[in-house]
This record gives structure tokens, sequence and C-alpha cells, in this order.
């Protein structure tokens, strides 16, 4: 059995001959071959008003809808199954820390898996800021590739943005 070479990460193994090894690569290749196929989205957002209010606008379906996500269904409990947009995006809350993290199961179209979204708010450094400034992190794993790019837009257009500037008015 002659070695073997990952083409899509480049880990090799030019002198393997067990089977071992062999099985170890397939396990790899199938990972590998996973992973390609969903993307990872990260953005961060600085937004002058308070957590709690930054808190609000994700969580809240009239705060919700006053930055444009709605018809909503939503809060803050674990557990709860969301709606945005009426229902063309929707899920499940599987944790959440008040003010600080939400982590969300997200389905759009006919996604056969979710994707995991993950929320972190925290206050900017008070001493490099006046007023109160929000920082909202986010990381969106487990998109489909062939939405990636306008999942990725979409945040930034139809999302936060309007949030922002929703919760800053």
């Amino acid at each position: 059995m002659q070695g073997f070479v990952c083409y899509s990460c480049g880990v090799s193994n030019p002198g393997a001959r067990s089977v071992k090894w062999g099985i170890s690569y397939l396990i790899h290749w199938f990972e590998q071959s996973i992973n390609n196929r969903v993307k990872t989205i990260r953005q961060s957002y600085t937004i002058h008003a308070s957590i709690g209010k930054v808190w609000q606008a994700l969580v809240d379906p009239t705060q919700i809808e006053g930055w444009g996500g709605g018809p909503a269904i939503m809060n803050d409990k674990v557990g709860t199954t969301f709606k945005l947009w009426g229902g063309e995006i929707y899920g499940k809350n599987i944790e959440v820390v008040s003010h600080k993290k939400l982590v969300q199961e997200w389905f759009g179209g006919k996604w056969d898996e979710p994707s995991i979204l993950t929320v972190h708010l925290y206050k900017k450094d008070p001493s490099t800021s006046s007023g109160q400034v929000t920082v909202v992190d986010l990381l969106h794993e487990k998109v489909p590739d062939e939405e990636a790019k306008d999942i990725e837009q979409g945040w930034k257009d139809y999302y936060m943005n309007p949030l922002k500037e929703f919760v800053e008015s």
C-alpha cells in the first residue's frame, strides 16, 4: 500500500502501510469533505447603545419587527423555537446567557442540518469611547457553502446594520 496525501489540506504520510492509517485517512477525508461543504462567517459590530437595548433588539419580537426582521416569534429562553421574517429563518435557542450570549440553531430554505449562530455581547472599554457602546461578535458556523456569500452579506444588509440603526436612533 502506498502512502496517503489529502489533496484538500495536504496532510500526508508517505510511508504509511497500515490498515490503521488507512482507516484514519478515510475518516480524515470524510471530515474534510463535510467541512468543505460548509463555511463559517465571523463579523463584529460596534453599536452606540447599551447592552440591554441591543439584547432586546435581538430577542423581543416587537423590537425585531422595528428593525425589519418581522413578523417574528422570539424570546430569550432556552428551547424556544423562533421564526424571523415570517418563518423564512427559523430555529431554536440552544444556549442563552442574558445580555451576554445567544446560541441558536438556524435553518433557512430546505437545509437538512442547522447552522449554528453564536452572538456575544460585551461593553466596549468606557475609557476608549464616550457613552454606552456595545460590541456584538457574531459567529455563524456550518453555513451551506453555496449560500455562504449571500448569507454573509445578508447579515450586514438585513440584520445587523438595520438592528444597529434601530437601536442607535
